[in-house]
């Protein structure tokens, strides 16, 4: 996910999210606006996942 609002970075099995603002609003907007968007790309994960016959849940 790259975006101007949000910065990612994959260190090993870590995901870790920068978002920056203007403002205490502007940060809470943005913050939401990129959880959101990480919500959809993990159930869009999971629907391939699961169309596909396998499973990505730990056992």
């Amino acid at each position: 996910m790259q975006s101007e609002d949000a910065d990612t970075s994959i260190v090993g099995d870590s995901l870790t999210v920068t978002v920056r603002g203007g403002s205490l609003s502007d940060l809470r907007a943005r913050l939401n606006s990129t959880l959101r968007s990480l919500q959809a790309a993990s159930e869009a994960l999971i629907s391939v996942d699961t169309s596909q016959g396998t499973s990505t849940a730990e056992e």
